[in-house]
């Protein structure tokens, strides 16, 4: 067991992968997801498992043979997600953007994550994940309300267009009837000897 084993399992694909993930689907919810499944094996019996130990106050992830994994914004789907291209500097130099809309989750739920009373800091101080998870769960529920809400309105729209467009065929093919009447009345006129 090592950081490798652990990484399959809790840490699969990368933070910029999830975030391009959430760009795709136009919702913090892949990225939502892919922190709780990290913070998930932040837990210390996940640690454990695969032979793992939290580096004290820091936010690294020690094995056996001292390779290590760091916590922070690089390994950080929602950090990728609300401050892009700032990732490795120091966190009040790296996140402005995270107060501004759309705000990160963690934020809008909780404190900043270099606030000293934020989940993060709390981890980093007493290994325990319980408060980040707590407010990721959160999170991933209102991303999902938010979701399914937006997938509402899109298929409401949709269906408001579909009658629309179902009215405007109507209309032409309407005045496609009108006109072809019109025509087999100037026919019958012609025929008739009227002119």
């Amino acid at each position: 067991m090592s950081i490798g084993t652990w990484k399959k399992e809790f840490y699969p694909t990368t933070a910029a992968e999830a975030c391009d993930e959430s760009k795709a689907a136009g919702s913090d919810l892949p990225a939502i997801l892919h922190s709780i499944r990290k913070w998930e094996g932040l837990r210390p019996k996940n640690l454990a498992r695969h032979c793992l130990s939290k580096d004290g106050g820091n936010n690294r992830l020690l094995s056996l043979g001292q390779q290590s994994f760091v916590v922070n914004d690089d390994t950080c789907a929602l950090c990728h997600a609300h401050t892009p291209g700032q990732h490795g500097q120091p966190p009040r130099v790296a996140r402005p953007q995270c107060h501004e809309p759309p705000r990160c989750p963690v934020v809008l739920l909780a404190n900043d994550c270099d606030d000293y009373s934020s989940p993060y800091l709390h981890w980093c101080d007493t290994g325990s994940p319980m408060r980040m998870l707590k407010v990721l769960k959160e999170a991933a529920r209102m991303a999902a309300r938010a979701s399914k809400a937006a997938k509402a309105a899109r298929k409401a729209s949709k269906a408001r267009d579909g009658r629309r467009d179902a009215q405007k065929g109507k209309e032409a093919h309407g005045g496609a009837r009108e006109e072809r009447e019109a025509r087999e009345a100037r026919e019958a006129r012609n025929e008739g000897g009227t002119p």
